[in-house]
């Protein structure tokens, strides 16, 4: 899983919601509003807050007000003053990239990949560890657990430091609670509590999504999709999968199934749909 994923996290939820208040506005779309300032100034660096305002079409209030917030938490810092045409010369700001770090795990049906990276996406250190065929979740989430302790002493890094990990399992997956429903490519694995496992064994904030929705959040951050509001990234390995995002978002369908297309019946064959590679299934 690349590093670009667990950063793409923090706008999974972004509407690209355009408020006209300051005071007044819920926080959900306060928080909706900063995570929109924070990419931009991301992907705009260096940027004025006059910048900021242009490029999110977001009141010049919401706008300071957000970046005070950032600048109170260390994730942005001003680097000077800009050119001034007769007034006063804007503030630069720029994202504090070494703020804190992220993980990411790739959970397969026959190893685990995990990267640490930093805010800008600079891969640190990674890890590729080879998994039996029955490792059970609570196996998978103590040799994770390792991973990153390895990671985090070989790079010097306080543990503190860490702001999140995304971990990324084939199968369906409830975000809201973290768990795996189901996976068929991953044995014995159905209502696993993974985000729970994971951060009980690493002390770290973990989200857990299907492999193949992060990595529809990765190419709409920073990959080919960058300018996209809706479209379909479809990952072909040992099973077929898609992630889908509609207005910036990704669809999870009312039972956490959007985008499972590996199971799609093929009209005219017979219906086996019992794994991915049966006949009658995609």
């Amino acid at each position: 899983m690349e590093p670009t994923v667990p950063i793409a996290l923090l706008r999974s939820k972004l509407h690209h919601n355009r408020d006209h208040s300051t005071g007044s506005q819920p926080r959900s779309m306060r928080a909706a509003n900063s995570r929109e300032i924070l990419r931009l100034l991301r992907q705009h660096m260096p940027s004025s807050r006059a910048d900021l305002v242009r490029l999110s079409g977001l009141t010049a209030p919401t706008v300071s007000s957000a970046i005070e917030t950032f600048q109170r938490r260390g994730l942005v810092r001003f680097t000077g003053a800009g050119t001034s045409r007769g007034g006063r010369p804007a503030r630069i700001l720029e994202f504090n990239s070494g703020y804190g770090c992220v993980f990411g795990a790739d959970i397969g049906g026959s190893s685990v990949r995990l990267a640490l990276a930093d805010l800008s996406g600079k891969i640190i250190g990674r890890v590729h560890k080879t998994v039996p065929e029955s490792g059970t979740p609570s196996e998978v989430t103590t040799l994770i657990a390792a991973a990153t302790d390895r990671l985090l002493g070989e790079h010097g890094i306080a543990p503190e430091k860490v702001l999140e990990l995304a971990a990324g399992a084939p199968g369906i997956t409830d975000v809201r609670k973290g768990w795996i429903l189901s996976a068929p490519n991953l044995h014995a694995w159905r209502d696993v509590p993974l985000a729970e496992l994971l951060q009980d064994k690493t002390g770290i904030s973990t989200t857990v999504e299907n492999d193949v929705n992060l990595g529809a959040l990765g190419e709409g951050c920073c990959g080919v999709a960058r300018q996209a509001e809706n479209f379909a990234f479809i990952a072909i390995g040992s099973g077929v999968g898609a992630g889908i995002v509609v207005n910036g978002a990704l669809l999870h369908g009312a039972r956490w199934s959007a985008g499972e297309i590996g199971y799609m019946q093929v009209p005219g064959l017979p219906p086996q749909a019992l794994r991915v590679n049966s006949l009658g299934v995609l």
